[in-house]
């Protein structure tokens, strides 16, 4: 059994192109070939999806951190969760209004069920089906 290494450097001899004074690449990129070849096409994008969703819950736990950590006169005024625009404005300035995030049934944090949401792309503003929090 042949391991990857050698079926990439046996299948596409050509990734690289050794010359007198060194190395240079391929006219052709063959990148995706050889990842293919190899098993692992897909990877770094599944990768990058995966850092978004994780960043997006972040900036959601940290937006509730600061609420809850704020003096009550001075907490985010949040919108009435039934209340949706119409139209969202990407020109529009200022701080992302986020929803209240998931609690448990001790009213901990529930850290998977916002995955799941930001997963499911619920908390998108242009999706109209948004997650309402707990007033749902």
């Amino acid at each position: 059994m042949k391991n990857a290494g050698n079926t990439v450097t046996e299948t596409l001899p050509r990734l690289i192109v050794k010359h007198v004074v060194g190395w240079a690449r391929a006219k052709r990129d063959l990148r995706d070939v050889a990842a293919r070849v190899v098993g692992v096409a897909g990877l770094l994008v599944d990768r990058a999806n995966r850092y978004r969703a994780e960043r997006e819950v972040w900036e959601w736990w940290q937006a509730e951190v600061a609420t809850m950590n704020a003096v009550p006169r001075r907490r985010p005024k949040r919108v009435d969760v039934s209340s949706r625009p119409l139209f969202h404005d990407v020109n529009a300035s200022g701080e992302r209004v986020w929803p209240r995030y998931p609690r448990s049934s001790d009213q901990r944090g529930d850290h998977r069920s916002a995955r799941e949401l930001v997963d499911l792309g619920v908390l998108n503003p242009e999706n109209r089906w948004q997650y309402l929090g707990d007033a749902a």
